[in-house]
């Protein structure tokens, strides 16, 4: 162990005897000679909404909004899978409602399109005072991906294949 620390301490003096360049001081360090500390625009991507816009763009295929996922999904069965390759079929009714399309359509709660998301209502999650399970819709070609709404993971697909 001492010889470990003998090396790093050997390693550390070279540097500094050979000239490496001074490493920025924190703010915590500077003094009134070193100046004022220059401002940059870096900050303006900075915050809880820099990082799903840039999830967003490395996403693949079309962002839908409200009016084109009902579009694509009121009246209609669902079909696909979920990353772990369980397969679902889900009816969503013109009303709202959406049933197990596997389970002699079952009803499994209410489905609402707004704020340019897919939310379903469960039943048994509402009364344990659980949130709506809302997703994000992205198109690419015939298949769609449904993503958590901070964008940070695929909850579910079109394209079981792919």
């Amino acid at each position: 162990m001492k010889s470990c620390i003998a090396i790093f301490s050997t390693f550390v003096l070279a540097a500094c005897a050979s000239g490496a360049p001074n490493l920025p001081l924190g703010p915590d360090q500077r003094t009134a000679e070193d100046g004022p500390l220059a401002q940059t625009e870096d900050w303006k991507d900075w915050g809880p909404e820099e990082n799903p816009r840039a999830r967003e763009q490395g996403l693949e295929g079309k962002r839908l909004g409200t009016a084109e996922i009902s579009a694509v999904l009121r009246g209609r069965v669902l079909r696909g899978c979920y990353p772990d390759g369980t397969p679902f079929a889900e009816a969503l009714d013109s009303d709202g409602q959406f049933y197990d399309a596997t389970n002699n359509n079952q009803l499994l709660g209410t489905y609402t399109i707004a704020n340019n998301q897919l939310c379903f209502r469960y039943p048994e999650r509402a009364q344990a005072g659980q949130p709506d399970s809302c997703f994000t819709v992205f198109s690419r070609g015939k298949d769609l991906d449904f993503y958590t709404p901070d964008l940070r993971s695929r909850a579910a697909t079109t394209d079981c294949d792919g």
